[in-house]
């Protein structure tokens, strides 16, 4: 069955923009939670069809709050799928930088990612979403709130608190290793 919406030229801008500013951000949101890279596209898919029908709604908002309900529409899709599918999400990854070192400066490096990786997946999968929006998608604590539905302070401590928990925690991996 083939869906079509009657968008004007303008609504048609208007979704391109937001899908061209915004698709890294709503892949990274929806891979979070998702095992699989096709299935993040397919949630962010999912997501763009919701916004298109909810487009009136959307385009009312102020413009600061597009992002932040359409990550949350994201996020919603990606959950629906995650329950769907009964799977147990991937851990957020830590890419070690590909700049010209030594190899036994390559492999410490590597050692310290892989340390951290493993502390991190020892978080819960929301700690681990508010650390993902924070510093990986850039998301400030305004918008974490928005799509974490909880007030901005809350998001500020839980933050700080994720933090000192993970250098409690690297510290104690460090002197038990």
């Amino acid at each position: 069955m083939l869906l079509t919406f009657p968008l004007t030229d303008d609504d048609r801008s208007f979704v391109e923009e937001l899908f061209k500013e915004h698709r890294a951000l709503f892949l990274n949101v929806a891979r979070q939670i998702l095992d699989s890279f096709a299935e993040a596209e397919d949630a962010v898919s999912e997501a763009m069809i919701r916004i298109i029908t909810n487009l009136d709604k959307i385009s009312a908002l102020p413009r600061h709050k597009i992002r932040s309900y359409c990550i949350v529409i994201v996020r919603n899709c990606a959950l629906a799928r995650f329950r769907k599918a009964g799977e147990i999400p991937t851990e957020m990854s830590i890419a070690v930088n590909d700049s010209l070192i030594q190899p036994e400066e390559a492999f410490l490096e590597q050692e310290q990612a892989k340390e951290l990786q493993d502390i991190i997946r020892a978080l819960s999968r929301e700690e681990r979403m508010l650390l993902q929006l924070r510093y990986v998608d850039d998301a400030n604590y305004k918008e974490i709130a928005d799509i974490l539905g909880i007030t901005e302070e809350t998001a500020r401590k839980r933050t700080e608190r994720i933090l000192r928990k993970l250098r409690e925690l690297l510290k104690k991996d460090r002197h038990n290793g």
